[in-house]
């Protein structure tokens, strides 16, 4: 009895850390990486209009090609495609880098255009997701470890699942939002509230 007690204590104390560090990374990047469950995320996954698989890393420029070419049709341009581009190659080269293959999807609704990279490793570590997610520079292996700093720079959101299942991020940026056409029928007629003297 005691020792599944024991058990019991250190889950809450692992649960409790969690929640500690998706508070203050949550707080640390104005509310644009969240540490999520993998509820949060399946509802982006469910709906994806593209998925793709990859296996080996000659597998990631295919990949990429097809996230490109759903970004375009999705009338994301210019140098928001190209930053969002960055950031969905980052994810995938980590995918491929520390698990070994990822799976792709793609979506958008009238909020958001997202991309989201699904691996089945080993996970983030929670005593290095702070540094993993946060630190420029860091990384677990040796790379330039600029991962994060990238998607962080790209994108409006970031939502990160881990664990030893696997990790699961979404990258997500606003729909492009046209500014209203404004026409003389949209300014108050200044005239004719001007009292006369």
């Amino acid at each position: 009895m005691v020792f599944l007690r024991d058990i019991s204590e250190r889950k809450q104390a692992e649960q409790e850390k969690r929640q500690f560090y998706r508070d203050t990374i949550k707080s640390v990047t104005q509310g644009k990486l969240d540490l999520v469950l993998i509820d949060e995320i399946q509802e982006y996954l469910d709906p994806a209009r593209l998925i793709s698989i990859v296996e080996f890393p000659e597998d990631c420029a295919p990949a990429r090609s097809k996230v490109v070419d759903f970004f375009r049709i999705n009338g994301l341009t210019g140098d928001a495609q190209e930053l969002f581009e960055s950031a969905a190659g980052e994810a995938l080269t980590n995918a491929v880098k520390h698990a070994h293959g990822c799976n792709v999807y793609a979506g958008s609704n009238d909020k958001s255009i997202w991309v989201a990279v699904s691996d089945t490793g080993t996970g983030i570590s929670t005593l290095l997701l702070p540094s993993a997610t946060l630190r420029r520079g860091f990384s677990s292996k040796v790379s330039m470890g600029m991962g994060y700093t990238i998607m962080m720079d790209a994108t409006d959101n970031i939502m990160l699942c881990t664990g030893p299942e696997g990790t699961t991020v979404v990258l997500s940026i606003n729909a492009k939002v046209d500014d209203p056409v404004l026409t003389l029928d949209d300014f108050p007629d200044m005239w004719d509230e001007t009292s006369v003297m």
